[in-house]
């Protein structure tokens, strides 16, 4: 299996693995929240759509793989964007970065240890012309699934009655009555 073919599973393998923790997650945060709670529902399902919507356009339509040479750095797209022609990379990497710029916007602090420290990470190896760039760029590359995964995990677990609609769920208890004829 090449890089490239490794970058792509992996691309769909967390992007199937956040959609499969957000259906769970909307379904919690629609369904089970209790009235005290219900004023920041909408918020939590905004983070929560921009989120999907981020992932599903970066791993379904970009697939960004990087490449390395001694003495400059590129990129190439093996999404869906790769079948097309220029103007659709322009409109598509603009699109991305608006989308990622909102969320940051609306999410200011959540994002800071999955997007800033990375970043950073990746300045630092690419000023110093590390030999290990090309792993380093593609490690900080799938963040924001990571991103997307603890940032629902994090709510549905913090969060009480989240909590415990998901314990409701995962753990049901039967509990047999018994009525009186009497």
């Amino acid at each position: 299996m090449t890089p490239d073919d490794l970058n792509s599973f992996l691309n769909y393998l967390f992007t199937g693995l956040a959609y499969s923790v957000a259906i769970p997650f909307f379904y919690i945060v629609i369904f089970k929240s209790p009235s005290a709670i219900r004023i920041y529902r909408n918020t939590i399902l905004n983070m929560a759509s921009w989120y999907i919507i981020t992932i599903g356009f970066y791993s379904i339509l970009l697939q960004p793989i990087y490449a390395t040479l001694p003495s400059e750095s590129c990129v190439k797209f093996a999404g869906l964007t790769s079948y097309f022609g220029r103007e659709v990379h322009v409109a598509a990497v603009f699109l991305a970065a608006q989308r990622l710029t909102t969320n940051l916007v609306v999410l200011l602090f959540l994002p800071i240890i999955f997007d800033v420290i990375p970043i950073c990470i990746l300045c630092y190896m690419v000023y110093i012309k590390s030999d290990s760039l090309y792993f380093w760029v593609s490690f900080t590359s799938h963040t924001p699934f990571w991103d997307v995964m603890l940032s629902f995990l994090a709510t549905l677990y913090f969060v009480t009655p989240y909590r415990k609609a998901v314990k409701k769920m995962l753990w049901k208890t039967n509990v047999i009555t018994s009525s009186n004829n009497s």
